[in-house]
């Protein structure tokens, strides 16, 4: 089945969402000519097989690196490492990217509860004293007839330390019921520290560090354990002390939650630090007054995203949307503001002119540029980036790679431990893979100009549509990409 119903390659928008608002705005904006989420991802497809199987790697500049997952091009990258190792490598800094994001938003609402227990910020308060002393209680810390604010400060150090390497564990894996915290020790992944564990897994996934694909997936989970009982858990409960905790409220939900008549505000992001902050203000009258003498009936506050969840369950502001359509909201034209506490601005550019570069150096990027330019990179039908070879003189020695050991080696201490298959099976499965003789990808990242190559993006697509949502252990060959010479293939794991 095509993925589109006309021959310019657009999805209709019944296929983009399942909302009668969002199927509006989308037909609005490609009538606009507004460009929109949807219209980027079609202008990357065919996307990069290689990237999607995980099978590519630029960790260190010896790459970029690839592997040929039908083992007719190179099995393993400049340091050695081969197809396992790479994905290993892929997932777990993925998986790091994701644990440090999550866990730095809770370190941004501990930082506040510090602050507010010692009186270095206004605004905020202990909304739930009796979470507080719960967790207080949980974490060791003494409550007693101590004031709140004091336990809210004991709380704080207590949990600061968690992003630190001081510990043996993380403090809520103390609520991890026995059983699962004994197979946790038995595998060696045990949360130790959430800053600790997301650097470790950098570290690991360098060249020349760790090469035992094993290794990696176990550090993987502990870091993505660091996450789940470190900083998300972090964020959840202190969440619940500074803004009240939650209970069942009646709201609404979608594009239609803006109102024509009153200044609509959207608020957008990870956490309520800001938003909750404007919820209170707009509840003032001195501005809802302000509001009303502009012609407005009010001040109407609409969530978004994670922040828009947070209000939604804690005062009841009605939901626009995920973050999909936050650009569908702002092209309403109905949004006076959108405050997002995430996105914060970079720093301003120098008042003076950064002084020129010496002669030195000059002379240096004449050379580099006329090394670098006797072998441009590689396009379209042109020496595949694989075979291209880096003109940088790096040093090998000491990344002779490890081959994979039966067992856990270190910096991990020896354990027989199993990895079940079915992981890295249910991760990147329903991929594409193309691949030609003379070009690095089969069609790039636009569409050719040729008539066999627009046939092979077409079925590209149509292969993707139709089985995506099932598993067939076979190769197919949906025509030539390369001209003559190529071929392309959709790989089901």
């Amino acid at each position: 089945m095509s993925l589109s119903s006309n021959g310019n390659g657009r999805r209709p928008p019944s296929r983009l969402s399942i909302n009668a608002d969002a199927q509006q705005m989308i037909t609005l904006a490609r009538n606009e000519g507004i460009e929109t989420v949807w219209d980027r991802l079609a202008a990357q497809e065919p996307q990069c097989g290689y990237c999607a199987l995980g099978v590519s790697c630029r960790n260190c500049a010896m790459g970029p690196c690839r592997i040929d997952p039908f083992g007719e091009g190179p099995q393993k990258g400049v340091c050695g490492a081969d197809a396992d190792v790479i994905v290993a490598r892929n997932l777990g800094r993925t998986i790091a990217a994701g644990a440090s994001s999550h866990s730095d938003h809770g370190r941004d609402i501990l930082e506040v509860l510090r602050a507010t227990a010692l009186g270095e910020t206004t605004g905020y308060r202990i909304a739930d004293e009796e979470k507080l002393r719960r967790l207080a209680a949980r974490l060791g810390v003494q409550t007693g007839e101590r004031p709140v604010v004091e336990v809210a400060a004991a709380v704080a150090e207590v949990l600061l330390e968690d992003y630190g390497s001081r510990k043996d564990q993380v403090s809520f894996v103390k609520q991890v019921p026995e059983p699962r915290r004994q197979r946790w020790a038995k595998a060696g992944i045990v949360p130790r520290g959430i800053d600790r564990e997301n650097v470790e897994m950098l570290h690991r996934t360098h060249m020349g560090v760790d090469n035992d694909y094993v290794n990696l997936l176990l550090h993987a989970l502990r870091t993505s354990l660091s996450d789940g009982w470190g900083g998300s858990m972090i964020a959840t409960e202190l969440s619940d002390v500074l803004f009240g905790t939650p209970s069942p409220v009646m709201s609404e939900v979608n594009l239609g939650v803006l109102r024509k008549d009153q200044v609509n505000i959207a608020l957008h992001g990870h956490n309520p630090l800001l938003s909750d902050m404007v919820v209170e203000a707009a509840s003032e009258p001195e501005l809802v007054e302000l509001a009303r003498s502009y012609g407005a009936g009010g001040i109407n506050l609409v969530g978004l995203c994670c922040t828009g969840n947070e209000l939604l369950m804690r005062r009841g502001v009605p939901m626009a949307g995920n973050h999909l359509m936050q650009e569908l909201a702002i092209m309403t034209g109905a949004l006076e503001a959108m405050a997002d506490e995430m996105r914060r601005p970079g720093f301003p550019p120098p008042p003076t002119a950064a002084a020129p570069p010496t002669s030195d150096s000059t002379r240096l990027s004449v050379s580099n540029c006329r090394i670098s330019r006797q072998r441009p990179a590689p396009t379209a039908m042109r020496t595949p980036i694989s075979r291209v070879r880096s003109r940088t003189l790096t040093s090998i020695t000491f990344i002779t790679p490890i081959p994979p050991r039966p067992s856990v080696i270190a910096p991990t201490a020896p354990r027989k431990y199993i990895m079940p298959s079915a992981i890295i099976l249910f991760a990147w499965a329903f991929l594409i893979v193309s691949q030609t003789k003379q070009a690095s990808l089969s069609c790039g990242s636009k569409r050719c100009s040729t008539p066999s190559a627009r046939r092979a993006c077409h079925l590209h697509s149509s292969c993707w549509a139709s089985e995506r949502g099932t598993t067939i252990s076979r190769s197919i060959v949906c025509g030539s990409a390369g001209g003559g010479s190529g071929k392309s293939r959709i790989m089901s794991l």
